[in-house]
């Protein structure tokens, strides 16, 4: 699964949206967004309620906060092309699309966009 993301990650040329409801996960992206943010890649996060305290986000770009409805999922989106997402990622009941599907990537920018998904920091 972090291989996969990474791999979306790094095609990254122009945006790269991520929604990930782990720390552990997001410390181990932490050095892609990096290097994508060094790179001009404008990148846009979603991370766990209080995380930022412990891990700055702001550092890669806009931050927001994810809400309890969005605790089972992530997502990747990069370029305003590809998605990859996974529900239900703890649980052997996981599943995992990599699609650009035009439908599909305009959901999931209004899915990160939308309110009851994320907040403001």
């Amino acid at each position: 699964m972090n291989d996969r993301m990474v791999e979306v990650l790094s095609s990254a040329r122009r945006e790269a949206v991520v929604l990930i409801p782990s720390t552990e996960i997001l410390e181990r992206l932490a050095p892609h967004l990096e290097k994508l943010r060094r790179g001009g890649v404008k990148i846009r996060l979603a991370i766990p309620p209080k995380t930022e305290k412990q891990f700055d986000a702001t550092r890669f770009g806009e931050a927001k906060e994810l809400t309890r409805n969005c605790m089972d999922s992530w997502l990747v989106m990069v370029d305003g092309k590809t998605v990859i997402s996974s529900s239900e990622w703890k649980t052997d009941h996981c599943h995992a699309i990599l699609t650009q599907d035009p439908v599909i990537v305009a959901m999931s920018r209004e899915y990160f966009e939308s309110p009851p998904c994320c907040t403001t920091i």
